[in-house]
C-alpha cells in the first residue's frame, strides 16, 4: 500500500494517503479504495473534462458505514 506525506504548514500537521489501486488496461479504468473509506471508486479516460491539463481527484471522506446484523 502506497503512503505519500504532505507537510500541512497552515494547520502544523501531517497529512498523508494510503490507498489500493488497481488499472484495468485493457478497459483503462483505475479502480482506487482507500484504507479509511470502503467505497470503491473507478475512474475512466471519459470521466476527465479536461485532458490537457493536470487533474486531481479526491475520495469523498464523508461517508456513512451501516454494520451487517
Amino acid at each position: 500500500m502506497p503512503n505519500g506525506f504532505v507537510r500541512n504548514e497552515k494547520y502544523n500537521y501531517t497529512t498523508y494517503t494510503r490507498y489500493i489501486c488497481s488499472y484495468d488496461s485493457k478497459h483503462k479504468l483505475l479502480t482506487v479504495k482507500s484504507n479509511t473509506n470502503p467505497t470503491v471508486y473507478q475512474l475512466g479516460f471519459e470521466d476527465i473534462e479536461d485532458k490537457d491539463k493536470r487533474q486531481a481527484f479526491f475520495l469523498d471522506t464523508d461517508f456513512i458505514v451501516e454494520k451487517l446484523k
